[in-house]
């Protein structure tokens, strides 16, 4: 193949990259161009396709893009501060009758000064409303049947949108902030406007704007966020709004009114409403919201919250409390005859895995999943006081689980899965219970104030200590004990990382699911082996059992089936795992790629660059051992291994490559200058394709390729300034994640007069290959 030395000219050439700083200044003038639509349709793609008016009118060649459903815009605030958009576009697609547009207009409010924002907003507002006739005019969206949900000084842009295109559906405002420069969102911008106060004392407006104006809790200060915590309540308006999707648990009295209630706020889809109403989302002591634990006890049946996600429609739970549940018996998609697992959180609700958890459970469509929220009891600085509440807390879910019995659910069929202290919540209510199905405790804590799990919990109790000497117990507490390493730290965390080797036992469970490849052998055997740990369904065993997984996890354990095409993911300084899990998705979609992640964030997490260097060495040499044993045991083809990497991640793969000799493809991602271990070459691969954009700071500006495409010079790109040299490194992984599977990239041969038309990124299988 020819060697290429490309530059890329066609990215985003408008606006003062230098001087990204400056970018909110000029943004009256390049709107058009920096408002970015991201598209997302409902047919299980993760990965939007990225448009802006200049070349919106290619919504008409996307052939997922249904014209005829209804549309879900979402248009963040000042600083986009609605942190929460990914969460409510997910909850919008996971049912599978919405196309999303996130609208991101982050260069018009990236700044400082507050009346530029506002300014901005104006022209967002009209950048948005052209393109929304692009869609009305090649795609064929009826406006009727458009949404615009947006937060704060979003909700002046969606006004200035609605009012230009006169007939859109619904805006729901989320605490609308006041802008006397553009206007204020008002109740004409619509046929119906729903506004949701939260914060009238600085982000937000006091003045109703909407058709139905719904102020909860007064619309000042809310739970948790204090007297000084104003952006926090002005974001509460946002996580109230991802929480009523798609039934909500929150209404209100109409204000002034005798009793006249029952006014749903939020919800999908929305009651049409005319009035202003109050809502209260307090309980015990709202102001100082710290203090929520020393009064759980009493509101126990209020602040534990019930998630229940379902297999149809796995991304938009119903929440429930206690005061609620009996509502469950109207959820129309609820099959409330097949198996339950309930999931619980520990202290702090530190089982951060807890989501992956749900999600793999959730992926096999043969469970309904209950997500257990006590961090109202929980999150306290004095353990002993959290110790207490998990008692109160497995009253409140034992009082639940009555309420789902009494409506069919047979509690054979409910397994509970437990974290640390969450493991006595499961006991105290499967000892109310009395006939559950089974407990995994995961490093179970001690608990001497509300009892600890133990086997008379349900009908099989499997224990998985991983930290015996700090937070988790060290006794035997289930029918199964499996002590992992020992039951001391594990690996990557250290001794004097205690909590680390707390939270490893739930990420060993996830891996676990559905086959486990973790097995120990019965404690004081000699050589009585093979008790598998977790997995699903799980085995039933009886006594204790050690497990080690010093040496990581092996490939020989793996059930891998049909090893077709390999593309190898492996991040780069300080591991970003969001984007990887975006890349992984977006090739899992295809449905021709398996998947793998290098996780080797325990070489990466350093301040000292140099280390971090000479780490690079060491995976670079564990990865192809990795691959090599795949080769052997499975039939891996290593020429059909693609490698994508990013920064450090770029040497992993080059020192992979050379010592595998024929790997497929390798595309390094803005590829770190490595004095210590070397970096990428061309010889690493039989094709290797990089992408320079950060080449200032990260990344290296040398030619190390088959073929080296340099982004708007390899350095300076569109909103990052030449000071934020990350902004500039990450943004190779932007394009790339963009460019897959139909790149809108190419550029043309340095040098060269007009010698263009070379693709940047795309398909492994364009690439090179198939």
């Amino acid at each position: 193949m020819d060697s290429q030395f490309a530059n890329l000219t066609n990215a985003f050439p408008i606006g003062c990259a230098v001087f990204g700083f400056l970018d909110a200044w000029t943004y009256s003038t390049t709107a058009n161009s920096k408002t970015f639509f991201y598209v997302y349709v409902p047919s299980g793609l993760i990965t939007p396709y990225v448009l802006t008016n200049q070349n919106a009118s290619k919504i008409k060649s996307y052939t997922k893009f249904n014209g005829s459903l209804p549309v879900k815009l979402l248009v963040h605030g000042y600083w986009r501060n609605a942190t929460y958009g990914d969460e409510l576009r997910d909850r919008y697609l996971a049912c599978g009758k919405y196309n999303v547009i996130d609208v991101r207009w982050s260069v018009g409010v990236d700044t400082n000064i507050w009346l530029i924002a506002q300014t901005n907003a104006y022209f967002a507002g009209h950048a948005l409303a052209q393109f929304l006739t692009t869609l009305q005019n090649e795609a064929g969206v009826q406006m009727n049947k458009v949404a615009i949900i947006s937060h704060g000084l979003g909700c002046t842009v969606a006004s200035i949108a609605g009012e230009q295109i006169g007939n859109l559906s619904t805006i729901v405002a989320l605490d609308a902030s006041w802008n006397f420069i553009s206007g204020y969102i008002k109740r004409d911008s619509a046929q119906y406007v729903q506004a949701i106060h939260t914060e009238t004392l600085l982000w937000g407006t006091v003045w109703t704007v909407g058709h139905a104006d719904f102020y909860v809790n007064g619309g000042d200060y809310q739970p948790g966020c204090g007297w000084f915590g104003t952006r926090c309540s002005h974001i509460y308006s946002v996580q109230l709004f991802i929480e009523s999707l798609p039934k909500s648990p929150f209404s209100g009295c109409r204000r002034d009114s005798n009793g006249d209630c029952g006014y749903v706020m939020g919800g999908d889809p929305l009651q049409v409403y005319s009035g202003v109403f109050d809502v209260s989302t307090r309980e015990g002591c709202a102001v100082f919201g710290f203090l929520d634990a020393w009064t759980y006890p009493f509101y126990a049946d209020s602040k534990t919250y019930f998630y229940i996600y379902m297999p149809s429609c796995p991304a938009a739970p119903y929440i429930l409390t206690n005061q609620n549940a009996s509502k469950i018996k109207s959820f129309p998609e609820l099959d409330l005859s097949i198996p339950m697992k309930v999931l619980i959180h520990g202290y702090w609700r530190n089982f951060t895995s807890g989501n992956h958890l749900r999600e793999k459970y959730l992926m096999c469509k043969k469970y309904n999943v209950v997500a257990v929220h006590w961090a109202a009891g929980a999150n306290t600085d004095i353990y002993w006081l959290a110790q207490i509440n998990s008692y109160f807390a497995g009253q409140a879910l034992a009082r639940f689980l009555t309420i789902l019995q009494n409506e069919g659910v047979q509690m054979n069929k409910v397994g509970i899965t437990a974290h640390g202290l969450a493991c006595s919540v499961a006991s105290v209510a499967a000892k109310q219970i009395g006939n559950l199905s089974t407990i995994v405790a995961i490093d179970a804590s001690s608990n001497l104030i509300a009892g600890t799990v133990n086997p008379d919990s349900a009908q099989y109790v499997q224990a998985i200590h991983t930290e015996t000497l700090f937070w988790g117990t060290i006794r035997t507490v289930g029918h199964a004990d499996f002590y992992i390493n020992g039951g001391e730290y594990q690996p990557g965390c250290s001794i004097f990382r205690p909590s680390c080797s707390h939270e490893y036992s739930g990420i060993l469970f996830i891996a676990s699911l559905p086959k486990s490849p973790y097995s120990g052998c019965r404690r004081g055997s000699n050589g009585d082996c093979g008790y598998v740990l977790g997995g699903d369904p799980l085995q039933v065993y009886s006594g204790v059992f050690d497990v080690s997984t010093r040496k990581g996890y092996s490939a020989n354990n793996a059930t891998i089936w049909n090893l077709y095409n390999l593309l190898v993911l492996v991040p780069g300084y300080w591991c970003n795992a969001t984007n990887s899990k975006i890349l992984r998705n977006k090739y899992l979609e295809s449905g021709k790629y398996n998947v793998v992640i290098v996780d080797w964030t325990a070489g990466t997490d350093s301040w000292v660059p140099p280390l971090v260097q000479i780490n690079v060495k060491v995976a670079g040499k564990v990865l192809p051992e990795f691959l090599a044993t795949l080769q052997s045991i499975a039939g891996l083809q290593v020429d059909k291994v693609s490698i994508i990497s990013h920064g450090y991640g770029c040497t992993v793969a080059g020192i992979a490559g050379n010592i595998l000799g024929n790997l497929s493809t390798i595309e390094a991602l803005d590829p770190s200058w490595n004095l210590i271990s070397g970096s990428v070459s061309a010889s690493s691969a039989t094709y290797v394709q990089v992408i320079h954009t950060g080449s200032f700071y990260y990344g290296t500006y040398w030619r190390v390729g088959t073929a080296d495409f340099y982004v708007n010079g390899g350095y300076l790109q569109p909103q990052c300034s030449i000071f934020n040299p990350k902004c500039n490194h990450d943004y190779a992984i932007y394009l790339f994640l963009n460019s897959v599977y139909d790149s809108p990239y190419s550029g043309c041969k340095v040098g060269s007069n007009g010698d263009c038309g070379y693709i940047m990124g795309g398909d492994p299988e364009v690439l090179y290959g198939d």
